[in-house]
């Protein structure tokens, strides 16, 4: 659900800071706990006053990335912008052994986002990661699935002289571990700048030497 827009929780504080002076009003007698009561929310109001302050930066900061979006003619803004076309599976996507065991404890994912020349982007995603046996059962068929958000995704690119992508890393179940068959890695890539969902498949192949 989408935060309320900062000018409606600005027009909440100030009500509330309206209200609260009204509270402290008269000379309550004493031993009633009124005095605490009235420390309390003379507190509050301190810390209602604070949030104003930082709303009212935001406001200013939101509003002057309007006015530049605004002032852009649209060309030049679209052109700017990413749009991306693709998100890939790298084909090390799989299997691996971080203990050395010789025996595979770990899903690595590798994703290539693709913009419209062609070029790899540190796009901002959510990703849901699924692990399927597609050869077993039906009712015991999916292995895993796991979800990173976006400031989770940020985190994980990964750039080199060889690959340029995302690389997340999973710890498989147990029930993945005992499998022998070839298992199956399902991709869902949703762009945050566009809403766009990609989707994609591949066999994750067992990297253990």
């Amino acid at each position: 659900m989408a935060s309320p827009h900062p000018q409606r929780k600005l027009g909440r504080f100030l009500v509330l800071l309206s209200v609260l002076p009204l509270l402290g009003c008269g000379s309550p007698p004493p031993g009633d706990g009124s005095s605490e009561r009235i420390a309390q929310l003379q507190k509050e109001r301190l810390e209602l006053q604070g949030q104003i302050e930082r709303l009212e930066q935001l406001t200013v900061r939101l509003q002057g990335q309007v006015d530049t979006l605004a002032g852009l003619p649209e060309a030049v803004e679209k052109s700017y912008l990413y749009h991306l076309k693709q998100v890939k599976l790298s084909k090390y996507t799989g299997l691996y052994d971080r203990s050395g065991d010789n025996v595979a404890d770990t899903l690595r994912v590798y994703l290539k986002p693709v913009d419209q020349d062609g070029d790899i982007v540190k796009a901002a995603g959510l990703v849901d990661v699924q692990l399927w046996n597609l050869e077993g059962s039906p009712q015991g068929a999916m292995l895993g699935q796991w979800r990173v958000d976006p400031p989770a995704l940020r985190e994980l690119w990964y750039a080199s002289l060889l690959t340029t992508n995302y690389r997340l890393e999973f710890e498989l179940p147990s029930a993945a571990v005992a499998v022998a068959s070839p298992l199956t890695v399902k991709m869902q890539f949703t762009d945050m700048l566009s809403g766009k969902v990609f989707v994609q498949q591949r066999i994750a192949p067992s990297h253990v030497y």
